[in-house]
């Protein structure tokens, strides 16, 4: 460990490692790592960044450059405090993503049309029919309580009615989005369908 760390018990028996002013790392595996004042207490966590209290077991907090704290408040949890906002790309020519801008609630995609290509106009009345076609259904998810009740369509039958991405068990959002704009430009004519 370097100046101004401090490490809770041995290298050699508990693996914990901190380096950075005032870090300190007293969870068994734990890490806290760089910037000011990082805490890692929660046994294999890591705290990166300024400020990061990963203070729950496989927790991982990192804290940006803001002068107050970020913790964790669950085990295995991933926290991040990014106030001037969040990227993530998904092609190493970084045209392909989506990005939680700074203060924002929602991720946004890449969307321009400079960066799309195989353009072809949509059948608005086709793609109305396959919507009206599509079970959506009230559900949760097996791994939460049946009380977070969500409301949609299932990804099979999504991607068996539109045929797109590449992935029968996922719905993209984009390709969501798309549907329902499209389907409301029908509507928008004033051609009833039901």
């Amino acid at each position: 460990s370097s100046v101004g760390a401090s490490v809770t018990g041995s290298l050699s028996v508990s693996g914990s490692v901190a380096f950075g002013s005032s870090a300190s790392a007293s969870g068994a595996g734990s890490a806290a790592l760089g910037g000011n004042e990082n805490t890692a207490s929660g046994a294999n966590s890591v705290a990166m960044g300024n400020r990061a209290k990963s203070t729950n077991d496989g927790s991982f907090v990192f804290g940006d450059g803001t002068a107050a704290d970020v913790s964790s408040s669950a085990a295995n949890q991933f926290v991040v405090r990014a106030s001037g906002g969040v990227i993530f790309y998904s092609d190493s020519g970084m045209t392909t993503g989506v990005e939680l801008s700074a203060g924002g609630g929602s991720l946004t995609t890449v969307s321009s049309k400079f960066k799309k290509e195989n353009i072809v106009d949509v059948d608005y009345m086709g793609v109305l029919s396959k919507v009206l076609n599509l079970p959506v259904q009230y559900w949760n998810y097996k791994t939460q309580s049946i009380y977070d009740t969500h409301i949609g369509p299932f990804a099979e039958d999504f991607h068996d009615l539109f045929g797109l991405g590449t992935r029968t068990d996922v719905i993209d959002y984009i390709d969501l989005h798309g549907v329902a704009l499209a389907s409301i430009k029908v509507r928008g004519c004033g051609i009833v369908i039901c």
